[in-house]
């Protein structure tokens, strides 16, 4: 029996080095990679402050004919232009310098600027009625014009025919002629061509009236692919002024989000170093109490060993430290420790505590009671006033008002004398 050789290497670690080293790798780690809000939709900026730009000349090339049609009936045309190109573009600009802080001091205050959203909003109203008007005319004036047909090409032929008739006719009156009279071959051609001539020409009227109503056809139909696409051109001008306003508030989020992410990391900072700061002054404020409260107990402590005095014929002494009766002899220390200061102090901070807890009860009972009394409060039913609810089916704040609410829905009066 021959050994197996099992093979020893790591396949998956060999695959895992190769895609390291791959271009995929490189794509993925630059995909799924953390990056910040400026970064990450920078791309995004470039194309809405494009697209706002472009929005400005879709609304300035349409609104232009429209103000200078409003101008030149007053001014001649040149300076009409000059005008409106100056209105317009001064209404775009306007547009782009009111709205742009609002939308900022909103997301950094909270507050908005009535003044500016009103100057915005008025200058929105005078661009989408430019707009409206202008984008009619812009269409009406470039738009291509249909061919019409000709009506002397389309009775062409039979006007021909005519003319070599009439020719035809001319040479039988000269050469078909006896003693001044036509013969009688003479006389037969010359009606027969008559006839031709009559036939050719209502032919030729047919064929012209069939192009005159051809051309009204394509005229009808003209007008009306140009109205319909002068409305489509004025509503998708409109769109894309208000998109305007849509772009606009974008970008100032976008400025707004990229500054308050670096922002946040900044105040995330000093709000640590703060926390750190006040978590050591509170241990040094511990420390301190505790050192305090030691000496306050040591002091106590010798205080009430000093302060024993003796009493000789009614009169108490102290011999600095050292207590002596009336033979001169040292009186005995007591030994213990003395815990009648203590015991006091205790006893004070259980007062304290007990008059902090019935304080706290009777707020507390206070509450239930305007909760209570809330509860309590009805509107009455007739004169709309509050009033304390005595009994669950009282509707009316008192008798008047009962009485008064039922002679109005009744319609009459009450007869207070019946029993």
């Amino acid at each position: 029996m021959e050994k197996i050789n099992f093979p020893t290497d790591d396949i998956f670690e060999k695959k895992f080095h190769a895609f390291a080293s791959s271009r995929d790798a490189v794509r993925l780690q630059r995909k799924y990679e953390l990056k910040p809000y400026i970064e990450k939709f920078k791309t995004a900026r470039y194309f809405a402050v494009g697209f706002s730009y472009f929005i400005h000349i879709l609304t300035v090339c349409a609104s232009l004919l429209c103000a200078v049609n409003l101008l030149s009936l007053k001014m001649p045309i040149p300076v009409a232009y000059t005008l409106s190109v100056i209105c317009v573009i001064g209404i775009e600009i306007g547009k782009r310098l009111s709205f742009a802080p609002a939308i900022k001091d909103y997301l950094q205050f909270q507050r908005m600027g009535y003044a500016q959203i009103t100057i915005t909003f008025i200058l929105l109203l005078v661009s989408c009625l430019l707009v409206w008007h202008g984008t009619d005319a812009t269409v009406k004036n470039f738009a291509v014009k249909p061919t019409l047909i000709v009506i002397d090409s389309a009775s062409d032929f039979e006007t021909k025919q005519i003319n070599l008739f009439q020719k035809e006719l001319e040479k039988v009156q000269k050469t078909q002629v006896w003693n001044g009279k036509l013969t009688a071959q003479g006389q037969s051609n010359y009606n027969n061509l008559l006839e031709q001539i009559g036939a050719l020409q209502l032919l030729k009227n047919e064929k012209e009236t069939k192009a005159k109503e051809q051309n009204k056809q394509i005229e009808n139909q003209y007008n009306v692919s140009n109205v319909s696409n002068a409305t489509y051109a004025k509503y998708i001008t409109i769109v894309f002024d208000l998109l305007l306003f849509i772009v606009l508030a974008w970008l100032e989020y976008y400025d707004y989000r990229s500054t308050a992410e670096f922002a946040k990391n900044d105040i995330d900072k000093k709000n640590n170093l703060l926390e750190q700061n006040t978590n050591l002054i509170n241990e040094s404020d511990t420390n301190k109490e505790s050192q305090d409260t030691e000496n306050d107990n040591k002091t106590e402590d010798c205080n009430n060993d000093e302060d024993k005095n003796i009493n000789v014929n009614g009169n108490n002494f102290n011999a600095n430290g050292n207590n002596f009766n009336v033979n001169g002899k040292p009186i005995r220390k007591r030994i213990g420790f003395n815990n009648e200061n203590r015991n006091e102090n205790r006893n004070n901070e259980n007062r304290n505590e007990n008059r902090n807890n019935e304080n706290r009860n009777e707020n507390r009972n206070n509450e239930n009671r305007n909760n209570e009394n809330r509860n309590n409060i009805r509107v009455c039913e007739h004169c709309q006033k509050e009033y304390d609810l005595r009994h669950h089916k009282q509707k009316y704040c008192n008798d008047t008002c009962r009485i008064e609410h039922w002679e109005k829905e009744k319609g009459k009066k009450l007869n207070k004398n019946k029993k």
